[in-house]
């Protein structure tokens, strides 16, 4: 099967594949000198080989009072400093236009500055233009003293 067949196999449109010439991709090397296709659909399973790579627009922000603007696809947030309490609850709420409401947001909570508590995520909600992540100090005494970073990534419905 050559590599167009391949591609549009894989759910690759004609036209795109079309775009790759495959007389001159004679190897690897000659395949990493060719510009990527920008944006490309595909209709059916993609799968990503052992040490590929998934690269998103990625960005960095910081929250202020529980609140952040990132327009990207992927970032990290780091929060305010946090005093949250035991059992308590913290909200993020990230204002981004890359976000519709019947996108999949994943998200992961780590430490950023903070030493206390335990900080794990119990819901994400997704609406038009943001995304609220709630984060619980699963602790049962001590409180978080410091900053998280949350990292999350969209994925379009």
């Amino acid at each position: 099967m050559s590599l167009r067949d391949t591609l549009i196999a894989a759910g690759m449109n004609r036209a795109q594949a079309d775009l790759i010439d495959t007389k001159e991709v004679a190897d690897d090397t000659a395949l990493a000198t060719k510009a990527p296709i920008a944006s490309p659909t595909f209709t059916g399973q993609v799968a990503i080989a052992a040490g590929g790579t998934f690269k998103a627009d990625v960005g960095t922000a910081s929250a202020t009072a529980g609140a952040a603007t990132l327009n990207t696809m992927a970032g990290k947030i780091t929060t305010e400093a946090l005093t949250t309490a035991a059992g308590a609850d913290y909200t993020l709420t990230l204002t981004n236009s890359a976000i519709a409401a019947a996108d999949l947001v994943f998200a992961s909570v780590a430490n950023g500055t903070n030493t206390g508590g335990d900080a794990v995520i119990e819901r994400i909600t997704t609406a038009s233009g943001s995304v609220t992540v709630e984060i619980q100090n699963h602790a049962t005494i001590a409180a978080l003293n410091g900053t998280l970073v949350i990292s999350f990534l969209v994925v379009k419905a």
